[in-house]
């Protein structure tokens, strides 16, 4: 590995170091123009995804800004945020937009991307008929989803400086709190258990590929499911208001601490993921 990457991985790996030790500290997007680069000390952060890391709705900075933010605190570096994220994103969607302008610069330059695609990949009538009953039903969307999701996170490892890559399931992929009941408990057992299918395949190729996981269900839900996310939830039922995104953003910080481990220097990376050093490359 040439001399100038080895040395700026090691500065990454510095700086997240940190993350380990240091405490957290704060929800639409900040978009950043992609021509703009962070200072030298400096990390760069790509948000991919739906209209949850774009920050839908919600009058505050937004889950991506407020991990930043943390980020910031914890390393003392300034971290320039790309939110390239699209309300109504599937992971089509996300998969085919890797190639394209901005994004395809933005993960060249990045050193940390997160991802939360796959709740646009269903929509609600399928839940419904799909019910409780058949687990083989929706099997031909998860399988899409693993396919995009193991190549978003494939193309993000591979650009030039190796980001470190967390990717971020859901507390509901459809409607929670007081909206989702007034559908009934049929519908709130299925849309359940259809986030639990797609958190389970976004935790899979997170495995796969060594990235971070990022769990969002405990933390809206409860760990036992026993906790009303009513007061997380804009009007609508499905998109975080800022207390929401904060949940979002601390757990997003927490992952990235717990699953830190450190790369030898003359690997290409730091690895942040459930895995060991022997995986680092």
């Amino acid at each position: 590995m040439p001399e100038r990457g080895r040395t700026r991985v090691r500065a990454v790996a510095a700086a997240l170091l940190a993350l380990t030790v240091a405490g957290t500290a704060a929800c639409g997007p900040r978009r950043v123009s992609p021509r703009a680069a962070p200072p030298a000390s400096g990390l760069s952060m790509v948000a991919l995804g739906d209209s949850v890391p774009s920050g839908y709705g919600c009058t505050c900075d937004g889950y991506v800004q407020s991990l930043a933010d943390r980020i910031k605190a914890a390393t003392g570096r300034a971290v320039l945020v790309h939110n390239d994220a699209e309300p109504g994103a599937t992971s089509t969607d996300v998969a085919d937009a890797i190639g394209d302008e901005p994004v395809s610069s933005d993960l060249a330059a990045s050193d940390l991307v997160v991802v939360q695609v796959g709740a646009n990949d269903f929509d609600m009538d399928a839940i419904t008929q799909c019910g409780t009953a058949d687990p083989a039903c929706g099997q031909p969307v998860l399988q899409a989803l693993r396919a995009n999701l193991t190549r978003i996170v494939a193309t993000a490892e591979a650009t030039a400086h190796h980001p470190v890559v967390a990717v971020i399931g859901y507390w509901n992929i459809t409607v929670d709190g007081a909206v989702g009941a007034a559908y009934g408990t049929a519908f709130a057992a299925a849309s359940e258990q259809a986030t639990e299918k797609v958190n389970r395949t976004i935790s899979d190729v997170a495995t796969a590929t060594a990235a971070v996981y990022v769990d969002t269900h405990a933390p809206f839900k409860g760990t036992a499911n026993d906790r009303d996310p009513t007061a997380d939830l804009q009007n609508d039922g499905d998109h975080p208001n800022a207390s929401g995104h904060e949940i979002i953003a601390d757990a997003a910080f927490r992952a990235l601490q717990a699953a830190h481990v450190d790369c030898p220097a003359d690997h290409s990376r730091p690895l942040f993921g459930p895995t060991a050093p022997d995986q680092c490359h």
